[in-house]
């Protein structure tokens, strides 16, 4: 399978960590519905078609892994769906066309299907060095992330 879709499903908000995050976002917009996908995919040992709809009401992380397995998988405790036509992957806009092939990224689905601002706020941290404080929005202050400097942002929020 060219692009797998792996989901970590739980009840209250969390940070997925150990996928790598893709250079670039240009299909799901932050703070804007999540592109509709559905498939057949691997549920408790059993094939099983799914749909963004089936996660309402739940934070839905998952990630694009552009890798070949070749052997078996072991037991696994998330769904797995495949994306064999790379429509999934074209819509969550991490398909090389020419090549063929789904580069790695990770998206975060709120509850009501909306792409949160986690790489917006990743970005941000990447390229001015500073700390995004929880709800932070671009163009709201941000955090240094040293004990001297930090003590700027929480005098200026702390009044």
């Amino acid at each position: 399978m060219a692009s797998l879709f792996t989901s970590l499903i739980r009840r209250g908000p969390q940070i997925a960590t150990g996928f790598p995050v893709a250079p670039t976002l240009c299909g799901p917009r932050v703070q804007q519905p999540a592109p509709d996908f559905s498939g057949i995919a691997v549920i408790n040992d059993t094939f099983q078609n799914i749909q963004l709809s089936d996660f309402k009401r739940k934070i839905l992380g998952f990630s694009f892994l552009p890798s070949r397995f070749e052997g078996g998988l072991g037991k696994l405790r998330y769904p797995l769906l495949s994306d064999i036509n790379k429509e999934i992957a074209k819509k969550y806009d991490v398909l090389l066309d020419k090549e063929g092939v789904a580069l790695r990224g990770m998206f975060i689905i709120d509850p009501n299907s909306i792409a949160l601002r986690v790489i917006e706020a990743l970005r941000f941290v990447e390229e001015h060095g500073e700390v995004c404080p929880a709800n932070w929005k671009k163009g709201e202050k941000t955090i240094k992330p040293d004990p001297k400097g930090s003590q700027e942002y929480f005098k200026s929020v702390s009044k």
